[in-house]
């Protein structure tokens, strides 16, 4: 039986839930279909991938009704989800998000579960990204420039996606919060 879930879910590949020391299967959770003003948070529904830019273990991240993205260090689990909330709450400042809102949605973050990815298509919306991040990063070094992630972060975020309300994620999320 799946379980409904209204409250922040964060949605890790086998190999990433593995990284983070998982052990076993990752529970059935499926969102629940309400509205956003009714939720704890409205960027609740997150997948996860682990990336290596410059041969270094990260976290790709992206929510599943934005598509918004940060790239967080790969560490054990619980410090990830520290990560996770600063950089969203970084992302969401860059963003122009208002502060209230912005703690309200870190807040929301405390308590996340962690749940079997369910959503084929924003995984590979999620890949897609990974591939993005990488030949970015190839195409800085050809050219000798220092690779900037967080840069790199922010230029995912600009990247369209196909078939979706709002193409771009800095759009969907700006819209998301009434901007």
């Amino acid at each position: 039986m799946v379980a409904q879930q209204s409250l922040p879910i964060i949605r890790p590949t086998q190999a990433l839930w593995k990284a983070w020391g998982g052990k076993g299967r990752l529970p059935d959770v499926e969102s629940s279909p309400q509205d956003s003003s009714e939720r704890p948070c409205r960027l609740c529904n997150w997948f996860a991938r682990e990336v290596a830019p410059l041969g270094k273990p990260m976290v790709l991240t992206a929510e599943a009704s934005t598509m918004l993205t940060l790239l967080l260090p790969l560490s054990e689990l619980s410090m990830s989800m520290v990560i996770f909330r600063e950089a969203l709450q970084r992302e969401l400042r860059r963003l122009e998000i208002p502060a209230e809102a912005i703690a309200s949605e870190v807040d929301a973050l405390e308590d996340i579960t962690i749940a079997k990815n369910n959503d084929r298509s924003t995984m590979g919306s999620l890949t897609q990204l990974a591939s993005d991040l990488e030949y970015m990063v190839d195409y800085d070094l050809e050219r000798g420039r220092q690779v900037d992630l967080q840069a790199l972060q922010t230029k995912l975020n600009q990247t369209p996606h196909v078939k979706r309300r709002e193409s771009f994620a800095e759009d969907a999320v700006r819209g998301l919060f009434g901007l």
